[in-house]
């Protein structure tokens, strides 16, 4: 039950009670929506949410008022939602609400009454259902957290219908949820915030794309970026896929395989900019796979990558940067028999320093005089070693890489060094094996800076020697 400071009332038949629609798995008990004013078929005794007590609403005519009982009020909500649904007339509705003047406790109850009587009438209830709500919304009769809760409630007695085997059931339930959603949410309703959480997990992915795909429609490309960016978990996958058990570790490969899928779904109805990242990092992958030359792969990303409605400049970078990684990764590391845990073989080491060389002039279009951009390289560089266990002297080598390209200047390392961030694991691990560079870095003159070369890569491989 839900707990609050008003006493209990006899529940109505919600979600999951034998007065749930069928979407829901309605009982043989359940009362056709819109007939009569009398209450739903349902056992049980829920407490209301928080947010007003009966004593706070009245009812009666004219001249006659009195204070309501908990009771009073729902057979009220009760009556109001029947004659809507027979009449379907949204203005008579809105004036029955004010008239009611229903404090936040019994807003939850009407909305909870609209989703559970919806659910099982005909499409023409349903809409006018979600008409209701929406003008609530927008007028400001109904709170938006008891809206939001009243969702959530019936989401979480809808999951066992979406995650079901029988398609029909499946299919039912998600255009139930579907619909209510976007009724809820929108320009002067509800932020997308206020309802993500339910879909969290992959709960109901389909639905989800769904719901976005039309507040894409209403919002736009750039308020829809926002409103997924300002959701407590901001990455779409979140919603898309099941997490994974606790005591599971998940691989890098998974992870871009099911970033992949994702893409995939998204790109299928328009909506891909919502991981523009990972899209330019996969078309990086195939670009620099195919030998493509530096400027047809600056061509591609001036056309397709620098979007800035859809990912800021340092989410560019960082693509950039973990598709460069992954590139020299998959010709030196990756190949087979080469032992991450010793140290690079010589000629595999100047490999590493041609696909930095080689694209140079890419990097330096997005990094030159721009510290911030600079470092979140750097902080891509940290995460892409984190993934892959920090192989012996990587992180140093790569500094000293980036450093001698001239693609990272020595600001950039430090004002890395100092930052405090744990967004992005394995930092400590990473100051570990850039220490001694470091040192290196801020004591050397400018003769030492441009005389040593593949010595700074060395003093990292024998500073990580003897941390092991």
């Amino acid at each position: 039950g839900r707990t609050g400071a008003s006493k209990p009332v006899p529940m109505s038949g919600g979600l999951g009670s034998a007065g749930a629609g069928a979407a829901f798995g309605a009982g043989a008990g359940a009362k056709a929506a819109g007939g009569g004013g009398g209450t739903e078929a349902g056992g049980g005794v829920r407490t209301l949410p928080r947010g007003g007590s009966a004593g706070a609403n009245k009812v009666g005519g004219v001249g006659k008022k009195k204070t309501a009982s908990a009771d009073e009020v729902e057979r009220s909500v009760e009556a109001l939602v029947n004659e809507f649904l027979n009449a379907q007339n949204v203005e008579d509705a809105i004036c029955g609400v004010k008239e009611l003047n229903l404090q936040a406790t019994y807003q939850y109850v009407l909305v909870e009454k609209l989703f559970t009587k919806g659910s099982i009438a005909g499409t023409s209830e349903r809409e006018a259902c979600h008409k209701l709500l929406s003008a609530l919304l927008v007028g400001g009769m109904m709170s938006h957290e008891q809206a939001a809760t009243a969702f959530a409630n019936m989401f979480a007695q809808a999951r066992d219908k979406l995650a079901s085997d029988d398609a029909a059931a499946r299919a039912s339930a998600g255009e139930v949820v579907r619909g209510f959603a976007l009724a809820l949410l929108g320009k002067d309703r509800l932020p997308l915030a206020r309802l993500a959480g339910a879909f969290e997990g992959g709960a109901a992915p389909g639905v989800f794309v769904d719901v976005l795909s039309g507040l894409h429609g209403e919002l736009g490309r750039a308020a829809l970026v926002q409103a997924l960016k300002a959701c407590a978990e901001p990455s779409i996958v979140a919603y898309m896929v099941a997490a994974a058990p606790a005591d599971t570790a998940v691989t890098a490969e998974r992870q871009r395989a099911n970033h992949d899928a994702v893409l995939a779904e998204l790109q299928a109805r328009g909506l891909d900019y919502l991981m523009l990242s990972h899209k330019v990092g996969r078309e990086l992958d195939r670009l620099l796979g195919e030998g493509a030359s530096v400027t047809a792969i600056y061509k591609w990303m001036r056309d397709h990558g620098e979007d800035p409605e859809a990912q800021t400049p340092a989410q560019l970078v960082d693509a950039l940067a973990r598709a460069t990684l992954r590139h020299a990764w998959s010709l030196t590391l990756g190949v087979e028999g080469v032992d991450a845990a010793a140290p690079l073989p010589k000629e595999l080491v100047k490999t590493e320093q041609g696909v930095v060389k080689a694209l140079t002039p890419l990097l330096r279009r997005y990094l030159d005089n721009q510290p911030p951009l600079q470092v979140a390289a750097l902080y891509a560089l940290q995460v892409f070693a984190h993934e892959r266990g920090f192989p012996k002297g990587y992180l140093a080598r790569w500094f000293a890489i980036l450093y001698d390209c001239d693609v990272i200047d020595e600001e950039a390392f430090f004002a890395w060094k100092e930052d405090v961030n744990e967004t992005f694991p394995g930092k400590g691990k990473a100051l570990f094996q850039v220490n001694k560079w470091l040192m290196w870095l801020e004591t050397a003159d400018d003769e030492e800076e441009e005389g040593d070369d593949d010595g700074n890569g060395d003093d990292g491989d024998d500073d990580d020697e003897d941390s092991s």
